[in-house]
């Protein structure tokens, strides 16, 4: 707490000193130069435009000519596929005709973003763009800057001040591939994987992933699942949670890591949608809880408090509580160590489950944390749930330091926390200067590469002093994703 408490002073002393000077505390983006090619939009009502249909048939038509096309160069071809984060809640609140602006205006984002590219909306709250003569980077660039400008862009309707973010997943278009629908699906595949892992976040498709047909293929699935918990092929790595409050913590949070058979790496929210896809989401957290469990028990003397995922599935459940109630008998370890998260975004749909939930397991001593928080549904849903933890969505941690709208909804969340008694936990902390503002706003625990990266085991210090950097990025990818 010392060492945290004097690097966080240090950096609000050269924070204060930055903003007196009138210094912008973040890098801005450089200024997007001239469109030479205006991005053509498809919209789900068809529109006369010469030569093509624009709705989304139109889309899948083009894409499915372009494949068929002999000699067609498919590999610098790439697909995108963008969610609206939470657009039921912005629906419910505005109304569809309102929504339909919201939308409008969200398109002339992409727009702006996709010079020479495709845009179609493709659903109620989904567009998706084709790239030609473009590889992935370049794709990923135009994302980036979707989805940065989306999270800063207040939208204006009917007197309200709303704010929205984007799940964005990409795929390239392969030689073999002949079905425009399977190539969406695959660029949908990694948008879930986005979504699933709290939203806000581009991913892109896996080399792994990009060899499985996705659409409809449970079997294969389920199949691909299944070898990986026979072999014991998900890795655990945990990251220290930090405290900020002079006390010593025992906290980590448990990460996955995938590989496939030959040792690729698997994104954990790709493997979580294929588990999800063949109904084998359950499985897989039980496989990964029996571990830890099995962990902690030949480790009882070693205080630690450990946060493990929970998907949907398995929130879903009316015999997950009987289980570990069971497993916390056969392996005589202590419930209170064990915090299970579940994402704000489950709040919507699964509250009655999620309330159901809650309450069994404060009847056996574990405890709950809403991860991925960013106050995107309504304060009241948190009545309804037994929780000890609130953890603050990276995304709002890690522009916390502009003083601007993510402050001050990361101020609001703190607020909302007390009131609730929760304990706060910030995700995602890379930068003094975050960690200056956090503590200065009371946050409790703290998590991030600038604290500590994930490690194999839970030891505090050097434990990754000698980590191949290449291995640490995928370290990364599965702090980000797990």
């Amino acid at each position: 707490g010392d060492v945290y408490k004097r690097q966080a002073l240090a950096a609000a002393e050269e924070k204060s000193e930055s903003l007196e000077a009138g210094s912008p505390d973040m890098e801005s983006s450089p200024a997007a130069p001239e469109p030479s090619v205006t991005a053509t939009t498809m919209s789900l009502e068809p529109v006369e435009q010469p030569g093509e249909t624009t709705d989304r048939d139109g889309f899948l038509e083009l894409l499915n000519k372009q494949l068929q096309e002999p000699g067609k160069e498919k590999t610098n071809s790439t697909v995108m596929y963008v969610l609206v984060d939470n657009f039921v809640r912005v629906r419910d609140e505005i109304g569809i005709m309102n929504s339909e602006k919201v939308m409008t205006e969200i398109a002339g984002i992409i727009n702006s973003s996709c010079d020479g590219s495709i845009v179609a909306r493709f659903g109620d709250c989904t567009f998706a763009v084709l790239s030609n003569n473009e590889n992935q980077d370049e794709t990923r660039g135009k994302a980036d800057k979707i989805r940065t400008t989306l999270e800063s862009h207040i939208f204006e309707v009917l007197g309200q001040s709303l704010i929205t973010t984007a799940s964005i997943g990409i795929c390239t278009v392969r030689e073999n591939d002949k079905d425009a629908e399977k190539v969406v699906a695959r660029a949908d595949v990694a948008c879930e994987s986005a979504r699933s892992s709290g939203g806000n976040q581009v991913v892109v498709s896996s080399a792994v992933a990009d060899d499985i047909d996705l659409k409809g293929d449970n079997e294969g699935h389920a199949e691909i699942i299944g070898n990986i918990l026979e072999d014991s092929r998900i890795k655990i790595y945990y990251q220290p949670i930090s405290s900020l409050v002079n006390r010593e913590s025992h906290c980590y949070e448990v990460l996955t890591r995938i590989v496939d058979e030959d040792g690729n790496i698997i994104l954990p929210g790709e493997f979580f949608s294929m588990a999800i896809n063949s109904g084998k989401a359950m499985e897989v957290d039980l496989h990964i809880i029996e571990n830890i469990m099995r962990m902690m028990s030949s480790n009882s003397g070693q205080q630690m408090t450990l946060f493990l995922k929970l998907t949907r599935q398995t929130i879903a459940s009316q015999d997950f509580a009987v289980w570990l109630m069971e497993k916390i008998r056969e392996y005589q370890i202590n419930p209170e160590q064990l915090v299970f998260e579940v994402s704000e975004n489950l709040l919507q749909n699964e509250l009655k489950s999620l309330s159901m939930l809650s309450k069994a397991l404060a009847s056996i001593r574990c405890t709950m944390a809403i991860e991925h928080y960013r106050m995107d549904t309504q304060p009241q849903h948190l009545q309804h749930i037994q929780a000890d933890y609130q953890k603050i969505d990276s995304g709002l941690v890690q522009n916390i330091g502009n003083k601007g709208k993510c402050f001050t909804k990361v101020t609001d969340i703190v607020e909302v926390a007390r009131n609730n008694n929760f304990i706060v936990v910030a995700e995602g902390v890379e930068s003094p200067a975050s960690l200056a503002i956090l503590w200065e706003l009371g946050v409790s625990l703290a998590q991030g590469y600038f604290i500590q990266a994930p490690a194999g085991d839970m030891q505090s210090g050097d434990t990754l002093a000698d980590t191949n950097p290449e291995e640490e990025d995928s370290d990364r990818a599965s702090y980000t994703l797990g």
